[in-house]
């Protein structure tokens, strides 16, 4: 199958000449992660990702950035691939690069033709995918974050680890929520009129205020399958995983495709 067969064509996207904050809202309004840039002429300048906002926002002045045009941050080189190659070249040339998604060209000089997302990959093939052990693919070093700190510190936690979410606990064992880069850039779109009044207090919220509650978990033992079909069906990108109602680990998209690039699961 080709990828645009199961990716997004109508590609939303911004011009590389508004801020970041209108990507903060572009982003919030239709519930999406990245962005690709478009020159005033309609071709690709970069993309921009939730994970390239919250590591400018751990380390520039809140009110300040967000009016910073996205040209200044932005990936400049953001990874392509030909509208008509195999979901499989897809998923590997992901999992080479660790991206979550890819920007479909359809000519030799770069016209955007559509953006496909791990998300996109997982759900098109939940129901059908190889099975494999959990255990071999759940990611056992979880980045933690107590409820009572502040989502400033939960920022530059995400920027200083490179991922976009962390699962809120207490004593770094029990599942109390999760956290994702997507909620702090909601906060930010529903307090933007105070953003632009300079107001940057918002940062010492607490992360139990915006974390989501409860969370989904998994036992380690549980099969992939069983696991993405939980998160088809939830719709979510992540679930800890488990051991004795202790956390153990997390299972994420990247995960999944990670499997998949490396075994090959796909169906025919």
């Amino acid at each position: 199958m080709e990828i645009a067969g199961i990716a997004t064509l109508e590609t939303i996207f911004i011009e590389d000449d508004k801020t970041l904050l209108d990507a903060v809202e572009i982003m919030v309004e239709n519930n999406i992660r990245r962005l690709p840039v478009l020159d005033n002429v309609g071709q690709i300048t970069g993309m921009i990702t939730v994970k390239d906002i919250i590591s400018v926002l751990a380390e520039e002045n809140l009110p300040t950035v967000l009016s910073i045009p996205v040209q200044e941050f932005m990936s400049s080189r953001p990874i392509v691939i030909d509208a008509r190659a195999s979901v499989q070249e897809a998923v590997n040339l992901m999992d080479r690069n660790n991206v979550g998604a890819l920007l479909l060209v359809t000519d030799q000089q770069g016209t955007l033709g559509g953006i496909v997302t791990e998300r996109d990959i997982v759900k098109h093939f939940a129901g059908s995918l190889a099975d494999a052990s959990l255990e071999e693919f759940f990611t056992s070093n979880v980045i933690t974050i107590e409820p009572t700190k502040s989502i400033k510190h939960a920022i530059k936690s995400m920027a200083h680890n490179k991922i976009r979410r962390l699962v809120v606990s207490s004593d770094h064992e029990t599942v109390e929520g999760i956290l994702t880069a997507s909620d702090i850039l909601k906060v930010l779109h529903r307090r933007k009129d105070s953003l632009l009044e300079k107001d940057s207090t918002l940062l010492e919220v607490k992360v139990s205020e915006i974390a989501t509650t409860p969370v989904i978990t998994a036992d380690r033992n549980a099969s992939v399958k069983e696991i993405v079909n939980l998160m088809m069906g939830k719709n979510i990108g992540a679930v800890p995983i488990t051991s004795n109602e202790k956390l153990v680990g997390i299972f994420t998209e990247k995960d999944l495709l990670r499997m998949i690039s490396m075994y090959n699961l796909l169906p025919e």
